[in-house]
């Protein structure tokens, strides 16, 4: 509760906007007992101005937030937390946009808000190690784009370790189905490949994981991937007649099988070389190649 205490603090103080408004309501608010969200709760439109809220709209905006009535709490890569309305977002601070940016979230009005700020979508957004975002780091990186006009990082020292930085709507923990018959592609979320007209959705893992070794055993031709995946698609159900089919694949299955080391077929994003030579985040669409795959 009290993550959600200060999530709301962090939204009235971004719909407020004004630093010297804030100091003296955050204060009159404490004093008289707002210290945790139960009490935000029974904050009235009253209690508001009497606080220090002068604006007659901006005290029911904050009466609003207060109360929960224009939020859902969310778990974010840092924190349960409270999303802020379209209209705050675009007074937000850079700060309170951070506290509540949802990198799993591609629709989110945070992502829209902090792209547009920084004139694109740029790497700003520092992981820890973890896997949750550094609130500090990504602000800081963001501040320089937006207030300072400098370039933006491809790497930053956290912790005194460097590592890449993404951009919005990237999450490098994410983790996607691979293309049976293509390594190192993924798949769409409702299945289909982008090499060939053929959705695996359907297709149970295991015979897409037979699918992938025959390709290493020669058994299966990625030449021949249409062929390929009618052939799937016949046996979809029926696993043995397809390793019949496959027998050099079908060994390679029971072995792999036995040790617990059949290919996983997921794959993560990671980082690429730039058509300028260097090293940054991938794009979302972009599939790390190496380190993902069980053999």
């Amino acid at each position: 509760m009290e993550e959600i205490y200060e999530a709301k603090l962090a939204a009235a103080r971004a719909a407020i906007n004004d630093e010297t408004v804030w100091t003296a309501f955050e204060k009159n608010l404490k004093d008289d007992g707002g210290i945790t969200d139960a009490a935000l709760r029974e904050c009235s439109y009253e209690d508001l101005v009497k606080y220090g809220i002068q604006k007659n709209l901006l005290a029911k905006v904050v009466a609003k937030i207060f109360r929960g009535d224009q939020q859902k709490p969310v778990e974010t890569a840092t924190k349960t937390v409270v999303i802020l309305g379209p209209n705050q977002a675009k007074r937000a601070t850079i700060e309170a946009l951070v506290l509540v940016y949802n990198p799993d979230d591609s629709s989110d009005i945070i992502h829209s808000e902090l792209t547009r700020r920084m004139g694109g979508n740029k790497p700003c957004v520092v992981f820890d190690q973890t896997g949750k975002v550094d609130i500090d780091a990504t602000v800081r990186l963001i501040n320089e784009i937006v207030v300072d006009k400098l370039e933006p990082r491809n790497n930053y020292n956290l912790n005194g370790v460097p590592v890449p930085v993404y951009r919005i709507g990237e999450n490098p923990m994410r983790m996607y189905d691979e293309d049976p018959l293509f390594p190192g592609k993924r798949l769409r979320s409702d299945g289909s490949s982008d090499q060939v007209p053929f959705s695996w959705q359907p297709i149970p893992l295991a015979i897409r994981q037979l699918a992938r070794i025959a390709l290493e055993t020669g058994d299966a031709d990625p030449k021949k991937a249409v062929y390929v995946v009618d052939l799937v698609e016949k046996f979809k159900d029926d696993l043995d007649a397809l390793r019949r089919r496959w027998p050099a694949a079908s060994i390679k299955f029971a072995e792999l099988e036995s040790t617990g080391q059949l290919p996983t077929l997921k794959i993560r994003m990671g980082n690429k070389v730039s058509s300028s030579g260097q090293t940054g985040p991938k794009s979302p669409f972009s599939i790390e190649k190496e380190g993902n795959r069980a053999f």
